[in-house]
């Protein structure tokens, strides 16, 4: 038992160590500051939401980069769908997703002024209303 304690120390304190250096890698990013100015967001998931983009240039357009989430409408060869309606497709990288998910989370519980919490305040009404 007291075997298994000290390898799951050394274990975490592995873990800590390659966490420590995706932090610095991500670090000597432009993207990096731009990340962290984010309100909520620290250096854990500013990292790893680089690491999961990698190069971002790579990315021609915003709408590139959504569909590279996942988050991007399910396209619809059909007269009658109206495009405002879509489901999303959830086609694209799921760590991301998940990353961004947290990130989302974490500037809600800022309680900071910012576009998101804004957005999420707006929803949360629009949500209180329908179900009265």
């Amino acid at each position: 038992m007291v075997d298994d304690i000290y390898h799951l120390q050394a274990m975490i304190e592995e873990a800590e160590a390659k966490l420590d250096k995706i932090i610095e890698l991500a670090e000597t990013t432009p993207y990096y500051v731009i990340i962290l100015s984010i309100d909520g967001l620290r250096h854990n998931l500013a990292s790893r939401i680089i690491a999961e983009f990698g190069d971002i240039s790579k990315f021609k357009t915003r709408d590139a980069m959504v569909a590279y989430v996942g988050n991007d409408p399910n396209r619809a060869e059909s007269g009658d769908i109206d495009g405002y309606h879509l489901s999303i497709s959830k086609k694209g990288n799921k760590r991301l997703w998940r990353i961004l998910y947290l990130a989302v989370t974490c500037s809600i519980r800022s309680k900071k002024e910012n576009p998101i919490n804004a957005f999420y305040q707006k929803k949360r009404h629009k949500v209180a209303c329908i179900t009265n």
